[in-house]
């Protein structure tokens, strides 16, 4: 079973903007993964050169690129956070400069990645026969960026409804250092991110007992350099995502 938003997606214009949906879980539920579609233009389109906005303060600086250079994608259920996902950065065909992509274009410029989420640790939360809200958004998103997903959802058709339970919920607040050295429109910008969640949870079906475990350690660097009177800009970003886990019986 698959549940699936026809169109173009959501924008997203503010970094308090979000969308989301309303969704009835089926009882006999066992599985469910979120793939989630995310692609950023405008403003944000090379979201991992924007410069803070104590650069652009400092120097009087008149643009809507800011919010410095640290994106990230997350889906909550009913306000709780479920996941989020570093975006990949994409550079469009003509983006930055038109001769960086002849004759080959940059990988996923004419098809974005997608992002799974395994939603089965919640399914505990969710299998209660009422709507559940399921939200998207970016943190400190610029106009604009375009989000989209399907739900994908595994049912037991030997049962009209299963028994689940949300065993392990362990989501700390993200640790973002910054680090910022300008000289007027010079200088560089450092961000260091990271985070380590673990989502545990069961189901009893006519399938047997599963557990799911879900289990996702982040790491992001991102260093900025302006040169030439912020002409000239260098940038270094290295994200590192590992995730473990899957079903049990």
């Amino acid at each position: 079973m698959t549940v699936t938003r026809k169109g173009f997606g959501f924008a997203l214009k503010v970094k308090s903007d979000s969308h989301f949906k309303k969704v009835k879980f089926p009882r006999n539920t066992y599985r469910a993964i979120l793939e989630l579609y995310v692609s950023s233009h405008g403003n944000d389109e090379f979201w991992y050169l924007n410069p803070p906005n104590s650069y652009i303060e400092l120097n009087n600086i008149t643009t809507g690129r800011g919010n410095g250079c640290y994106r990230e994608v997350f889906v909550t259920i009913d306000g709780r956070f479920i996941a989020s996902e570093a975006p990949f950065p994409v550079i469009f065909t003509h983006g930055v400069n038109p001769l960086l992509w002849e004759p080959v274009v940059a990988i996923g410029a004419f098809s974005l990645p997608s992002y799974d989420i395994d939603l089965s640790p919640f399914l505990g939360y969710v299998l209660d026969g009422k709507e559940h809200k399921i939200t998207i958004g970016v943190n400190d998103a610029i106009s604009y960026w375009l989000v989209n997903a399907n739900l994908h959802i595994w049912l037991d058709h030997s049962s009209s409804e299963v028994e689940a339970s949300s065993a392990v919920y362990h989501y700390p607040n993200l640790s973002l250092e910054t680090n910022e050295a300008f000289k007027f429109l010079d200088g560089r910008f450092q961000v260091a991110a990271k985070r380590r969640t673990v989502f545990v949870g069961w189901v009893k079906s006519s399938l047997g007992n599963l557990t799911t475990r879900a289990v996702r350690q982040f790491r992001y660097k991102n260093s900025l350099r302006f040169e030439k009177n912020g002409a000239y800009k260098l940038v270094q970003q290295k994200v590192k995502v590992k995730r473990s886990g899957g079903d049990e019986n």
